[in-house]
């Protein structure tokens, strides 16, 4: 009897440099470094002063299950308030 868990990583980074008045997005690499499946995974942003979610409808990133080895990307449009 073998024991399998999931493992999960999380990476955050930006693609451009953040600049009032410039459109940039906040990239999040999700990895399952496990053998084990992570089931009803969700993702809540939560950002700081003087960054503001850009997205239609504010909450939490659904991003449902990812088995073992399995990654994904989310990207959230963000603006830099001055």
């Amino acid at each position: 009897l073998a024991v399998v868990e999931p493992e999960l990583e999380l990476a955050v980074s930006t693609d451009t440099k953040l600049a009032v008045g410039v459109p940039s997005k906040v990239v999040i690499d999700v990895k399952n470094r496990g053998q084990g499946s992570a089931e009803e995974l969700e993702i809540i942003p939560a950002f700081g002063p003087g960054l503001r979610d850009r997205r239609e409808h504010w909450g939490p990133l659904k991003l449902g299950s990812l088995a073992g080895g399995e990654s994904t990307k989310v990207e959230i449009p963000v603006e830099v308030l001055g």
